[in-house]
């Protein structure tokens, strides 16, 4: 049980994973980001991590070393400071569930209580003034170290990257409701493509029996989804370029489809447009990613007239 605790407190304290937080990726990432994601995750992982380590090891130095002087009106605030973080980590350490994202409520307080525990009174020595360019270069090796090394580790682990996504929705413990499809409805939404991806979803719904195909535009080959629960699937690699999603109900039946409808709010670049009828306000639900695990196939449709 002890063990346990331990493991949530970590998982708690870990900030190393704030990009993904409350972030469905991008509508359509710009290539330059693409091309440079790896880095940019490991760079603001390793200030992030070192960041909070440093924070902590100030702060707790700065507690030890407290003599609350409980005649200030600041006193009682940092004491109350205090109580909230513990109780906040306790809470989720003993009680609730743990997700990395959570630990971050605390930063705030972290950051007050700086403000509030005074710094213990050292003797200042004075010794001999160093030139300016030597922080300088210590600065400019440790930044380019730093981004030498994220750019490395970045190669050497690859992580799975958003190209362009439209995932939000309403929960479905909001009553959120899917679109009814009748048979024959066409529904189609574009979606750019900076840098290649090899995997793409176009959420349906549980149980609907649709036909979801892209089709890259301007050369017209078009590829066919399977269907994988309530999402249909492609692997297959995708150059950049501009896309059309399509969604067909091609069964006798209405099915389905979940679509995010708003109120003059576009979630999407690009409008869905249903049965010819242009929607700016709504939208498919869909992402596609750079995935590094092993491809499945896909049916090839070349255009027509094509050899």
């Amino acid at each position: 049980m002890v063990k346990h605790w331990f493991v949530k407190m970590g998982i708690l304290l870990n900030g190393q994973d704030i990009q993904d937080w409350y972030n469905g990726g991008y509508r359509a990432a710009p290539g330059w980001y693409l091309r440079h994601a790896g880095t940019i995750r490991v760079v603001l992982a390793t200030v992030n991590a070192v960041a909070l380590i440093e924070l902590f090891v100030a702060l707790i130095g700065r507690l030890i070393d407290w003599r609350p002087d409980f005649g200030q009106g600041r006193t009682s605030v940092a004491l109350l400071a205090v109580v909230i973080a513990l109780g906040y980590l306790a809470f989720h350490t003993l009680v609730w569930e743990t997700e990395t994202r959570y630990g971050a409520v605390i930063w705030p307080m972290l950051w007050l209580l700086l403000a509030l525990v005074p710094a213990k009174q050292r003797e200042v020595v004075t010794t001999h003034t160093v030139s300016w360019w030597m922080p300088t270069v210590l600065a400019l090796a440790g930044v380019g170290g730093l981004a030498g090394g994220s750019a490395l580790v970045a190669h050497r682990y690859p992580e799975n990257l958003i190209v362009a996504a439209q995932r939000s929705q309403l929960s479905t413990q909001y009553n959120a409701r899917p679109a009814v499809v009748r048979s024959g409805s066409v529904l189609v939404e574009d979606v750019d493509l900076h840098d290649w991806a090899n995997y793409f979803s176009v959420q349906a719904h549980l149980g609907a029996h649709v036909s979801v195909t892209i089709s890259k535009v301007g050369t017209g080959e078009t590829y066919h989804f399977y269907r994988a629960g309530q999402v249909y699937r492609l692997r297959r690699h995708l150059s950049a370029g501009r896309y059309q999603i399509q969604v067909v109900n091609n069964q006798p039946t209405p099915q389905s489809v979940d679509i995010i409808r708003t109120y003059g709010y576009r979630m999407a670049q690009y409008p869905l447009i249903m049965d010819g009828r242009q929607y700016d306000s709504r939208s498919l639900i869909f992402t596609s990613m750079q995935k590094h695990v092993a491809l499945k196939k896909a049916t090839v449709i070349s255009p027509k007239g094509a050899k």
